[in-house]
């Protein structure tokens, strides 16, 4: 934990401007966290890009919706992703790309990978028809509030609820994961394990959803 520590003062040392950074160990629950953690610029900024993802995604929308080419369609995603990708790069030096603060080269990057890769769907879907591969999309999509909000209270549950490990207690989340996944594979591929599953089990609860046609909306 220390060797981490270590490791990741010195590599803040040679980025710019503040980042907050808190280290949490799986197995012992302790908790490291730099002076920059609990600054508040990092939530009013959060909210903000984040709302910045949502309008570009209603800006996408938009255009998708429309009367022109499927072709334009896909010109325009495609030119607007690699705009995207290319501005979040080049804002990346300055204002570094990351995910937990939501930066602004995060948004810039990931609207430009989302773009390309809604051109990629709307390529194989509407122009060249083929459909059956993305039936889980259409099963997420269909409930796609409901899938979100439990799977974001059970993984939450997860991490509250403790239960006995031998000689102490530790989340239900951790004990899954150091029971069931982490034999599988090195640490870096258990945790994409993990992921993937948990994924998948709330596919398969989308798709039981939407074969009894419930739908839940707001």
């Amino acid at each position: 934990m220390r060797t981490r520590i270590a490791a990741v003062e010195d590599f803040l040392e040679t980025r710019p401007g503040m980042i907050g950074i808190v280290l949490r160990d799986r197995q012992s629950g302790a908790v490291w966290q730099n002076k920059y953690a609990g600054s508040q610029i990092y939530m009013a900024s959060t909210s903000k890009l984040a709302i910045a993802t949502t309008l570009l995604g209603t800006v996408a929308g938009e255009f998708l919706r429309g009367a022109t080419s499927l072709s334009h369609k896909v010109r325009g995603l495609v030119i607007a992703g690699v705009a995207g990708i290319a501005a979040g790069y080049a804002w990346h030096p300055w204002f570094p790309i990351g995910k937990p603060l939501w930066t602004s080269s995060y948004v810039l990057l990931t609207a430009g990978a989302a773009c390309l890769t809604l051109a990629l769907c709307w390529w194989l879907i509407e122009m060249r028809g083929w459909r059956m591969w993305a039936r889980p999309f259409l099963w997420l999509g269909s409930n796609a509030i409901l899938a979100y909000a439990l799977s974001t209270f059970v993984g939450k549950l997860g991490a509250i609820i403790k239960v006995n490990n031998g000689t102490q207690a530790i989340t239900t989340q951790n004990w899954i994961y150091f029971h069931w996944f982490a034999p599988l594979a090195d640490e870096k591929n258990t945790s994409l394990i993990f992921a993937i599953s948990y994924l998948a089990l709330w596919t398969l609860i989308a798709w039981g959803l939407y074969r009894k046609k419930i739908f839940v909306k707001v």
